[in-house]
C-alpha cells in the first residue's frame, strides 16, 4: 500500500471512529450506588408555601409554579412525571423525611430570613434557589424534594418587561428540572444552565426548554421503574442532599436588591472572607460540608 492509500485509510478510520459529541446535560447520582436520582411514580404532589414574596401576590406565585412544572410534564415523545400542585403549606423552610416510610411532603418555599437561608446546606447569599432531594441510596429513587428560594436577598418578578429582579417563572422552571433529578447543563442555551440571567435579554430564557433539557429529562426517565419501591430493608432513613448546592445564580444579589442592601451584603461577605483569611494565617481550620456527588451519565444519545 503506498503512502497516499495509507493516509486515506487513516482519515477514514478517524471519521468512522470519531467519538460522539459530549452531552451537555447532567443527572444527580446517588453517592453510594451511582444510580440516577429520579422519581419512580407517574404523579408527584407538591404544596406551595403561603409565605409569599413581598413583591408578588400568592395566586400569581402559584400560577407560575404550576406553569413551570407543566413545562416539563408536557415534553413530547417521552414519559416524565407530572408534578401537581395540590395545596398550600405554612412551612417557612424545607421539610425532610425522617424515614423511608414517611409520607412525602414536597414543598416550594420562599425563605425571607437571611439567617434561615444561611442555615441551609450549601446556601450562599448569592444563590437564588436550592433544591433538596431525599433519595433511597441503593436505587436513587426520589422520595421527597423541596425547592427553597432566597427571598431574603433577591427580588422576584413576573413582569416580562422588568429591568431588575429574578424572573420567577425562569427560576421555578430551572428548579423544577432539579426537582426531577437533572443537574446543571454545560449548554448556555439550556434552562438547566447554572447561571440564568437576572437582567437583559437572557432574563426570560430559562422559561423555555432547550433541546438539551429535553434530551436530558427523556434519557433520565427512559426505562425508569414506575412503582415506588422504597429501601431494601437495610436502610432506616433516606439520604437528604442538596445536589444544586454549587449554586443556581443569575448574578450577585446586588443586581436584584436596593443598592444599599446589596452593598451591605457585599460588605458582610468581604468581612467573612477577611476573617477566614486571618483564621487560616493563625493556624485555624475551616470545616466544609462535603459536596453531594453529581456526575454526567454515560448514556448514548436518544
Amino acid at each position: 500500500m503506498n503512502r497516499t492509500h495509507r493516509l486515506l485509510g487513516a482519515m477514514a478510520a478517524v471519521l468512522v471512529f470519531q467519538a460522539p459529541a459530549a452531552l451537555a446535560y447532567d443527572w444527580f447520582l446517588a453517592p453510594t450506588s451511582s444510580q440516577p436520582m429520579r422519581w419512580f411514580r407517574d404523579t408527584v404532589e407538591v404544596r406551595v408555601s403561603t409565605v409569599e414574596p413581598a413583591e408578588l401576590p400568592w395566586f400569581k406565585m402559584r400560577d407560575r409554579v404550576e406553569q413551570a412544572f407543566a413545562t416539563w410534564a408536557e415534553v413530547p415523545d417521552c414519559r416524565v412525571p407530572r408534578i401537581e400542585v395540590v395545596g398550600t403549606t405554612k412551612a417557612q423552610t424545607i421539610t425532610t423525611p425522617q424515614s423511608l416510610d414517611d409520607e412525602p411532603d414536597n414543598v416550594v418555599v420562599f425563605i425571607k430570613s437571611a439567617n434561615k437561608w444561611a442555615a441551609l446546606p450549601g446556601a450562599l447569599p448569592g444563590t437564588i434557589a436550592l433544591t433538596f432531594i431525599s433519595h433511597v441510596p441503593s436505587t436513587g429513587e426520589i422520595i421527597d424534594a423541596d425547592i427553597a428560594f432566597n427571598d431574603a436577598a433577591f427580588k422576584f418578578t413576573v413582569d416580562d418587561e422588568a429591568e431588575l429582579g429574578v424572573d420567577l417563572l425562569s427560576a421555578i422552571t430551572h428548579e423544577s428540572g432539579h426537582f426531577l433529578g437533572l443537574g446543571h447543563s454545560d449548554d448556555p442555551e439550556a434552562s438547566m444552565y447554572a447561571d440564568y440571567g437576572t437582567k437583559g435579554s437572557d432574563r426570560l430564557a430559562a422559561r423555555t426548554l432547550a433541546p438539551d433539557d429535553i434530551e436530558g429529562v427523556c434519557a433520565l426517565y427512559e426505562g425508569a421503574p414506575w412503582e415506588p419501591q422504597g429501601g431494601d430493608g437495610t436502610e432506616e432513613q433516606p439520604i437528604v442532599s442538596a445536589p444544586a448546592a454549587q449554586g443556581c445564580a443569575g448574578g450577585s444579589p446586588a443586581e436584584s436588591m436596593p443598592w444599599w442592601l446589596g452593598a451591605l451584603v457585599l460588605l458582610v461577605l468581604a468581612r467573612r472572607r477577611m476573617a477566614a483569611a486571618v483564621g487560616l494565617r493563625q493556624g485555624g481550620t475551616r470545616t466544609l460540608a462535603p459536596a453531594t456527588h453529581s456526575g454526567r451519565p454515560h448514556v448514548s444519545p436518544r
